[in-house]
């Protein structure tokens, strides 16, 4: 089942990615790295808190970052 995981998120992603740049119109985005780091901490942080029910140090662990880190990013991005 997790090979499955792996495999539908690449395909999701390269899915976005077209679109993406489809929307662009041909213009070259600026700071993709940056941009696509942040939406996807955003949303999965959000995701894995809302998932543990809160607990930060559960959700520290199955994102397999410190507990520090994680409430760090969790204010940067409003979370908590």
């Amino acid at each position: 089942m997790l090979k499955k995981a792996h495999s539908t998120f690449g395909k999701d992603i390269n899915r976005a990615l077209k679109q993406y740049f489809n929307d662009l119109e041909g213009t070259d985005p600026i700071s993709l790295h940056q941009q696509m780091v942040q939406e996807l901490e955003r949303y999965l942080f959000a995701y894995v808190m809302s998932y543990t029910g809160g607990n930060v140090s559960r959700a520290a662990k199955i994102l397999g970052i410190s507990r520090p880190t994680l409430r760090k990013k969790l204010i940067q991005y409003k979370i908590l």
